[in-house]
């Protein structure tokens, strides 16, 4: 290929071809939580025709850990596809001309949907292993700040990072509390304590996820706003201040 030749692609043309590996990642970490779940979920009808309900717990376990996979799922990949849009191919955007770098945000957005996978591989395994993929996934942003904070198109992802850091300590605080309150009878009943574990760090994730969704679609994200808020209130309290009075 001639220098002229390659000069001719431009990022959109790179991106509209190497996107569809986030998608196959997703697409085969889908396949993998759905065939180690769903077989089981008829089982839950025949609870009162002798189901064990250690059992029925864990299928309960399964149910609710596949709805925060499936969200986060599609929370992350419509944040990338916004991300991508706004920061490298749209030629509408605010950091058109900006500091950016799109093999480096390609690369790191691989390693995190990779994430997926590993979650989705979980099912069935010990609880921690599930909640370990979990905090990786919401952790990652942090990763992703400091190998690319040289690029100024990391600025879209401040908010995400912030969130996602706060829901994951929110979840953690959560299940220390609830082992605080139940680690006694850990060895008598085990089953219900790792679920009420697993519960404590779970749901508040599926909460925030299921907010985040709705935020991508929305011109003015909530999230964004206050975190905004925040930000300008640190610099100048007085300004923030009269902001809030007159909203």
């Amino acid at each position: 290929m001639s220098p002229e030749q390659r000069s001719s692609l431009t990022i959109e043309d790179y991106h509209r071809h190497a996107f569809w590996l986030y998608g196959v990642i997703i697409g085969l970490s889908v396949e993998e939580a759905l065939r180690h779940v769903l077989p089981h979920v008829s089982e839950l009808s025949f609870y009162n025709h002798g189901l064990d309900r250690i059992k029925a717990l864990h299928i309960v376990t399964d149910v609710i850990q596949l709805a925060v996979f499936l969200t986060l799922v599609v929370r992350f990949f419509l944040g990338s596809v916004r991300y991508f849009h706004e920061a490298h191919t749209s030629s509408a955007s605010l950091y058109k001309d900006k500091r950016k770098n799109y093999p480096l945000d390609f690369f790191f957005g691989l390693i995190h949907f990779s994430g997926f996978l590993g979650l989705a591989l979980a099912f069935g395994q010990d609880e921690w292993v599930f909640l370990f993929w979990l905090g990786y996934i919401l952790f990652y942003d942090i990763i992703w700040i400091i190998g690319c904070r040289k690029c100024e198109t990391i600025e879209l992802v401040y908010v995400w990072a912030f969130v996602n850091f706060l829901t994951l300590i929110f979840s953690v605080l959560s299940y220390l509390i609830v082992w605080t309150f139940c680690g006694s009878y850990y060895q008598e009943y085990k089953t219900y304590v790792l679920f009420g574990l697993s519960m404590s760090f779970i749901l508040p994730i599926l909460l925030v996820s299921s907010v985040e969704v709705y935020e991508i679609f929305s011109p003015e994200p909530t999230f964004t706003r206050w975190f905004a808020f925040l930000h300008r209130r640190s610099e100048n309290p007085s300004v923030a201040e009269e902001s809030a009075a007159n909203s």
